[in-house]
């Protein structure tokens, strides 16, 4: 299991996820769509600053400012 992150007050951090078995999820405009719906859904709740997304054929990299409401492990989570 990876250490916890020390989060800062106005941090910016770098996230990536990739699938199980490399499997390429995202070559699909719908999936992608549903992607990028989910992440804004999750911005909505968690209020949170995105300055960079990034979605490849089979994960996803995404930098980011969780506000003081926001915790990133939930944003994740709920991504």
């Amino acid at each position: 299991m990876r250490k916890l992150r020390d989060l800062k007050d106005n941090g910016w951090y770098k996230v990536t996820a990739q699938t199980n078995r490399a499997e390429r999820i995202f070559q699909k405009k719908k999936v992608e769509d549903l992607f990028k719906k989910t992440v804004n859904k999750a911005q909505e709740k968690y209020k949170f600053l995105i300055q960079e997304m990034i979605i490849y054929d089979n994960g996803i990299s995404l930098v980011l400012n969780p506000s003081e409401e926001g915790n990133l492990s939930k944003i994740m989570q709920w991504i």
